[in-house]
């Protein structure tokens, strides 16, 4: 909610040129900061549980791990400016929006300890933090009229200080690193990094593409209305991650699928408000809070919310997967429905830079429930007990 405040703040001010550029060098940082992450956290998580005694040095391990691909990951990213036909500025602002990225999720390798420890507490309380002093710092500028790269300062700034509160504050010890540590934690994490990172160019690459095959007006009022998408998201975030503490307890395979129902139902339901909600006001409410300026974001909104039909589906249907351990076929539909999209993104943004990107989005969505859905019905009733289909 926080990030979706911070957007809006920075497109009503800067307007849709000005937020398309933004919107542009954040989709950069967002790639590059899922790279950095490349799903550590998920076997730290798990090892600090373990294996109590080897915690700093599994700590040590993931930070020169992190430190090692973000070095690599800035200079390739400093390379590929060089060859980017934009203004100065631009360059500046991704540079400053990618750093930020990598000390955020340096920053994320301390939350997995407070995890582990189940201290969810901390973790919230750093979160609010960083966004709270960069949401202040976006107002602070804004009222100074600055330019576009001040919101990359803000962001940096909030970042910066985020790591130096979470540093001080943590008592984990730091250990030499051990080379054999390191390649370990790599093999064992990336294949949850793979996933990360699909999913983050899945999201991105209609940015990117908008800017290569569009203009910034267009990518500004694309992104306007795809923030609306991901605001819709979190009710189906929130049902699924406390849904599955739920169904993860069942055992027998048919009380699964009885719990799983009621949520499609449920999210049946939700997407249908969603829709009728973008139609009839999407218009009034992008013009009211956006401004009169991204009314093309409303257009784009009416196309983008079918698209919840089958992404709220989606997410349930992961969920089912993750529960039956059946994470290999998430990794797939995620691999086929990225490609798709980018290929998608290509062959429409060239021939409707209106609509091509909002289009793509909703026809991949379709794609992904056609998979889960076949995956689903040739496999849900094999065996009567989740173990035996294990």
């Amino acid at each position: 909610m926080f990030n979706f405040i911070i957007l809006l703040v920075i497109s009503r001010f800067f307007g849709p040129e000005e937020f398309g550029e933004f919107s542009f060098s954040l989709a950069i940082a967002s790639i590059t900061a899922m790279v950095v992450d490349f799903g550590i956290n998920h076997v730290l998580i798990r090892d600090f549980t373990k294996e109590k005694n080897k915690k700093e040095s599994l700590f040590s391990n993931a930070i020169i791990l992190r430190i090692i691909i973000s070095v690599v990951l800035c200079g390739l990213v400093i390379f590929f400016l060089e060859f980017l036909e934009k203004d100065l500025l631009l360059k500046y602002l991704i540079i400053l929006l990618v750093v930020q990225s990598v000390f955020y999720v340096l920053n994320t390798t301390f939350f997995a300890t407070y995890r582990s420890q189940g201290a969810f507490k901390y973790e919230t309380l750093l979160k609010t933090i960083n966004r709270s002093v960069t949401l202040f710092l976006v107002i602070f500028f804004i009222t100074l009229r600055g330019s576009i790269l001040s919101m990359g300062v803000a962001f940096f700034i909030g970042a910066i200080l985020t790591l130096l509160i979470t540093i001080l504050l943590n008592r984990i010890r730091y250990r030499k690193p051990n080379l054999e540590g390191i390649k370990s934690l790599f093999r064992e994490s990336w294949p949850f990094g793979i996933l990360i990172i699909l999913t983050a160019i899945y999201y991105k690459n209609s940015t990117i593409i908008l800017s290569h095959l569009s203009n910034d007006y267009i990518v500004g009022n694309y992104n306007v209305a795809f923030n609306l998408i991901l605001l819709f998201i979190l009710v189906p975030g929130i049902l699924s991650n406390s849904a599955y503490p739920i169904i993860a307890k069942l055992k027998i395979k048919e009380e699964i699928f009885i719990h799983i129902r009621k949520y499609r139902f449920l999210m049946l339901f939700y997407s249908g408000i969603c829709i009728l909600g973008s139609l009839l006001l999407g218009k009034w409410f992008v013009e009211v809070v956006y401004g009169i300026d991204f009314r093309v974001a409303a257009s784009m909104l009416s196309v983008l919310s079918f698209s919840t039909v089958f992404l709220f589906q989606n997410i349930l249907s992961s969920l089912l997967l993750a529960t039956l351990r059946k994470q290999q076929v998430i990794l797939v539909e995620s691999l086929v429905v990225t490609i798709m999209n980018i290929a998608l993104n290509i062959v429409l943004i060239a021939q409707n830079n209106l609509y091509g990107a909002a289009l793509a989005f909703l026809i991949s969505e379709s794609i992904g429930y056609a998979i889960y859905h076949m995956y689903l019905r040739r496999n849900q009733f094999c065996h009567s007990r989740v173990d035996e289909h294990l």
